[in-house]
């Protein structure tokens, strides 16, 4: 999302806290019943998305974010433009819980560097 530290320097620490709940209230209404939203923490989500492929998860999740409204604080008087990045991989059999971390944090770090603002899919090693 914008980052968090300058919502929270410009317009405080409940700002920023509600820019996170309207994040989470947003994505919660446009993925399935069977889809899982948490807050890892700071300003980092985790979508699980089951019995979805690699190709079709970046394109729910560009849905997802080229849908995202401003967030709108203090009764309407400040709208705050918001973005985010995100970082897609797929659980392999072999997985354990850091190697998908690895990867989904490897793809959000890619989105970050290509300018923001995007989903790019995490992958081990050199692609």
């Amino acid at each position: 999302m914008l980052p968090g530290l300058a919502i929270n320097d410009a317009h405080g620490h409940e700002a920023g806290d509600d820019v996170l709940k309207h994040f989470a209230r947003f994505c919660r209404g446009r993925v399935r019943a069977q889809d899982h939203l948490g807050r890892m923490g700071g300003e980092e989500f985790l979508l699980l998305l089951p019995e979805v492929s690699l190709d079709d998860a970046p394109r729910i999740i560009d849905r997802i974010r080229e849908g995202f409204p401003p967030a709108v604080l203090g009764h309407g008087e400040l709208e705050l433009p918001c973005t985010f990045s995100a970082g897609v991989t797929e659980a392999l059999p072999d997985d354990d819980r850091s190697s998908i971390l690895r990867r989904a944090d490897r793809g959000l770090y890619a989105a970050k560097e290509e300018g923001r603002n995007r989903t790019k899919v995490g992958f081990d090693g050199e692609r």
